[in-house]
């Protein structure tokens, strides 16, 4: 019930709890962090282009980011234990199913959610937008079944998606939602 400042950055635009909520990651510019929520322990995790959106996987091991470079916005995945970084694609929304086995990379217009395997970075499916409207803005669940989205437009509602089946639906109708989070109950990840 506290406010407590655990770390500060000069270039933030990401950050998130760690594994079991010990730690935070964040961005500072090209570079991501790790600190303990005690304030200690901070540590350089990820050193890439300017980093915007982050996903963790339920391992704490895999990290899918977007970053922009001189190229424009990219997805890439990052192996905090083996240390190393991998292109997906171009496109943004990046996150990690949480197994680590699936990243999301928006493309074709923010129409299309493209679903890659974490190994390969081969396309392994996707979750398409409701007919005409765009959306953005994603966040895979705790379960590896529902992901999370924002539509785009005049109004901002948020979209509960259905990863097998692809069925979708708008769980807010007040146009002012943005950056979902959603928790599932009982999930087997």
């Amino acid at each position: 019930k506290k406010l407590r400042l655990v770390t500060q950055a000069k270039q933030p635009a990401t950050v998130r709890f760690g594994i079991n909520n010990k730690t935070v990651l964040f961005s500072d510019g090209k570079r991501m962090f790790r600190i303990g929520l005690n304030g200690k322990g901070k540590k350089e995790i990820a050193r890439d282009g300017r980093f915007f959106e982050s996903s963790l996987d339920s391992s704490g091991n895999r990290l899918a980011a977007t970053v922009k470079t001189g190229m424009g916005y990219k997805v890439r995945v990052f192996d905090l234990s083996a240390g190393t970084v991998r292109s997906v694609a171009r496109g943004c929304s990046a996150t990690i199913s949480p197994r680590g086995d699936l990243v999301t990379v928006l493309e074709s217009g923010h129409r299309v959610l493209h679903l890659y395997d974490w190994s390969s970075l081969k396309k392994a499916g996707q979750v398409k937008a409701p007919a005409g409207i765009k959306f953005d803005n994603h966040s895979w669940s705790n379960h590896p079944d529902w992901l999370v989205s924002t539509s785009e437009g005049e109004l901002h509602d948020i979209l509960l998606h259905h990863v097998p089946t692809g069925a979708y639906r708008k769980i807010t109708t007040t146009g002012d939602g943005d950056r979902a989070d959603l928790h599932v109950a009982n999930s087997p990840s």
